[in-house]
């Protein structure tokens, strides 16, 4: 976190998914997306109360919030939905994505909206519709920040910047620093050739019947027995996709 208050730009947010314990709104303000904002990093945009910028107007949706049609937009001012909702296209979506969130499906709640900006969909793709009752309304969905597996090798993180008339262009990040473990190393070789796995078993071992979760108690033997690098990358992936 001291990180991230060093380095994020500022700027104006709405909670996702996972910036809220136990994916509850309610509880946006015992997370770390809240440190940002007590800290002045993030403002917070809240429900039903548009940002106006400029010439601009931005109409928040957090996770957990349908979006609604502009029923009155204003003809001097680009009205824009900034939403946190997973939307799909027929090349980003995930097998057997449900399809009342295909972007299509969509349509009718972006009427209204010049642009409308997503995120939760983690691969990226910008769409102008052409037909349907939102025409010409731009959709940006944001993806990911940066590419966290080795299977997103080929993917570019990108951020959507917003021009004064309207119109939407994706800025690739830099990418160039990033680094892949060998897809021929596996996760086996990488525990059996590092020292410190044996320290982090045997403190993993004298926990005994703590009353914590296994995954805290895995977190913790890590942190006492100095455990980082790839194999705490590892571990911590692991228990992910279990």
């Amino acid at each position: 976190m001291n990180w991230t208050i060093r380095n994020l730009p500022h700027g104006y947010a709405v909670p996702g998914n996972h910036d809220c314990p136990y994916h509850d709104y309610k509880m946006r303000r015992k997370g770390a997306y809240w440190t940002l904002v007590e800290a002045g990093v993030l403002k917070d945009m809240r429900p039903s109360h548009p940002v106006e910028i400029g010439q601009a107007r931005y109409w928040p949706f957090p996770f957990g919030f349908d979006v609604k049609p502009l029923k009155k937009p204003h003809s001097l001012a680009i009205e824009i939905a900034i939403v946190h909702a997973y939307v799909w296209t027929k090349t980003t979506g995930y097998f057997k994505a449900p399809k009342e969130q295909r972007l299509g499906k969509y349509l009718t709640k972006l009427r209204g909206y010049d642009v409308a900006f997503f995120g939760d969909n983690h691969l990226g793709f910008y769409d102008e519709t052409k037909n349907g009752s939102v025409k010409g309304c731009k959709v940006f969905n944001c993806g990911g920040l940066q590419r966290r597996k080795s299977d997103e090798r080929n993917y570019r993180p990108r951020v959507g910047l917003l021009h004064a008339d309207g119109s939407v262009s994706s800025s690739y990040l830099n990418c160039s620093r990033d680094l892949f473990l060998d897809d021929k190393v596996t996760t086996r070789t990488i525990i059996q050739n590092n020292g410190d796995v044996r320290v982090f078993l045997d403190e993993l071992n004298s926990l005994g019947d703590a009353a914590i979760s296994f995954a805290d108690a895995v977190r913790r033997a890590m942190d006492e027995g100095k455990v980082d690098g790839v194999v705490r990358e590892e571990i911590l992936k692991a228990m992910e996709e279990k």
